[in-house]
């Protein structure tokens, strides 16, 4: 579990029981809790959809460190 302490383009977080953030850089996010643009088609229409971004400051997130350490990988919002 973390928190959300950067929004998006300066982007960290910060893993519970830690006491200094986590740059982006060494972050990897489903790409769909970032804004983002979607391209679609509605009745023979072309449409876009914009999606605003998820990660704002305090928001709790999921994550997952792998062994290595390297990077750390923002999986999906908490339910918390």
């Amino acid at each position: 579990m973390a928190t959300v302490t950067g929004e998006h383009p300066n982007f960290s977080i910060r893993l519970d029981g830690d006491t200094i953030d986590i740059p982006e850089p060494f972050t990897v996010c489903n790409p769909h809790l970032l804004p983002y643009t979607e391209t679609v088609m509605i009745n023979d229409r072309v449409a876009s959809i914009e999606y605003e971004n998820n990660l704002k400051v305090g928001v709790r997130v999921l994550v997952f460190e792998p062994e290595h350490q390297q990077q750390l990988y923002v999986l999906s919002l908490s339910d918390e």
